[in-house]
């Protein structure tokens, strides 16, 4: 009888333990499938929340500022990862700008937050409450602009130290419109003809409207020509953080941005095509007109004596498609550019791409290996759209009979205005270089 009681007794003891057994292993089991399936859970929200920010973000780059535009367009990089916001098994937050945290507040952050109800094989035998996921994440998003290169100057001669480094003295007008005009160097030698960074010499009169002569160094203006008066030991500007790109210029490859080589301009009227060329030298009366595009010079730019034109159809405005840029290699040294006095120079720069508002490019870049010299002639007909950037050129740029026009901002290394003629310079930020400040997205937390 006692041994039949001790049989029970230890059956009873074992099912006990296999039951507590059995437990454990449904708990190795839960942990092992749904620990398993909750991890992954958990990545696949955070790669989702971490690809919706920086969605987000990039719109805004691209300047979406609407918080409605950015929390679909949120949502909808979320559903195409598997997260449609259902409010059932998944929701999609999105906070423009955050609500708590360090960037509360700044609009240039983009949080995304998505929670995910996980289904259990095992877990809810032990667990009957939600099983859920979270993950959050935070990208930063600035707005695409494009930076002027010493943005409010239609002059600015940027050698820091030469005497007479912007100056102006010829018998014609000059008025600036839209802008000022400044030189970055601080010469300061007796504040005179021969001392100052920039001088006013002669008999023209310089009216600028929309900004004011500046120098780093003195302005010498004996007969007050300049209106206003010049501002002397001004604060040297800085240029672009990075210099504008060049064209490519690498024959044969499938990145050359210069094109094939082509001839010297033969026969008048004549319209070339863009590529490469070893300069543009005209005769007296000959008219070359430009297509569109892109024209690399491995030499100067040559003696130009008649009509070089982007204008196809001569009706004296822009059309769309036309538009040049004359790239003059950084290899080319000497003279330039050199256009005399009966030139007719009417240039458009393009009107896209990475090069737009660039007339005329000297690729040298700075810290100037050497300076070049340069002289643009202007007659009454010439007219010059677009941005003449040449840091590393002593430019002359000279008006010769009725008026050169320039929708520009002349950038060269000193800049000196000389001629009979007058100069009209029109400072147009729509139609000038600017330089790309391409989108910075990033993550930057959860």
């Amino acid at each position: 009888m006692i041994r039949q009681l001790r049989a029970q007794t230890d059956s009873g003891q074992a099912i006990i333990l296999l039951v507590l057994a059995l437990v454990g292993v449904l708990g190795f089991a839960a942990l092992a499938i749904d620990g398993g399936n909750i991890f992954t859970e958990q990545r696949r929200a955070q790669n989702a929340a971490d690809n919706a920010a920086l969605g987000a973000a990039y719109d805004y780059s691209q300047g979406v500022t609407s918080l409605g535009t950015l929390t679909t367009s949120a949502r909808a990089n979320a559903a195409l990862n598997g997260f449609d916001n259902n409010g059932t098994s998944n929701w999609v937050d999105f906070y423009s700008p955050p609500t708590s945290g360090p960037y509360a507040g700044n609009a240039n952050y983009m949080q995304v937050v998505i929670t995910r109800t996980v289904p259990t094989a095992l877990a809810h035998l032990v667990y009957s409450g939600p099983w859920q996921v979270r993950a959050s994440a935070l990208a930063y998003g600035q707005i695409y602009t494009r930076i002027i290169p010493y943005s409010g100057q239609a002059m600015m001669a940027t050698n820091e130290s030469a005497c007479g480094a912007l100056t102006f003295s010829g018998t014609g007008d000059v008025t600036i419109v839209g802008a000022g005009i400044f030189t970055n160097s601080d010469c300061n030698s007796g504040c005179n003809l021969s001392g100052a960074a920039g001088v006013a010499q002669g008999s023209s009169q310089i009216n600028i409207t929309g900004g004011i002569p500046g120098a780093a160094g003195c302005w010498y203006d004996p007969h007050s020509n300049l209106s206003p008066a010049g501002v002397s030991y001004q604060t040297r500007m800085p240029g672009a953080s990075t210099p504008p790109p060049t064209p490519t210029y690498d024959p044969g490859s499938a990145t050359d941005d210069c094109g094939p080589d082509q001839p010297a301009p033969s026969g008048s009227p004549v319209t070339i095509s863009p590529g490469t060329y070893n300069g543009l030298d005209m005769n007296p009366g000959d008219i070359v007109k430009m297509a569109p595009g892109i024209y690399c010079l491995t030499d100067t730019l040559g003696m130009i004596q008649g009509t070089l034109t982007s204008d196809l159809d001569g009706n004296g405005a822009q059309n769309a498609g036309e538009g040049v840029l004359i790239y003059i290699l950084p290899s080319v040294t000497g003279t330039v550019i050199d256009s005399n006095a009966q030139a007719e120079v009417h240039i458009d720069a393009m009107q896209n791409g990475d090069f737009k508002g660039m007339a005329i490019y000297y690729g040298m870049a700075l810290p100037c290996s050497s300076i070049g010299t340069g002289t643009i002639n202007g007659g009454g007909q010439s007219a010059i759209t677009g941005t003449i950037y040449a840091p590393c050129l002593d430019l002359t740029v000279n008006g010769n009979s009725g008026t050169f026009a320039l929708r520009s901002q002349l950038i060269a290394n000193t800049i000196e205005v000389n001629g009979g003629g007058n100069l009209n310079i029109v400072y147009d930020p729509n139609v000038i270089y600017s330089q790309p400040n391409y989108a910075n997205i990033n993550l930057v937390g959860q």
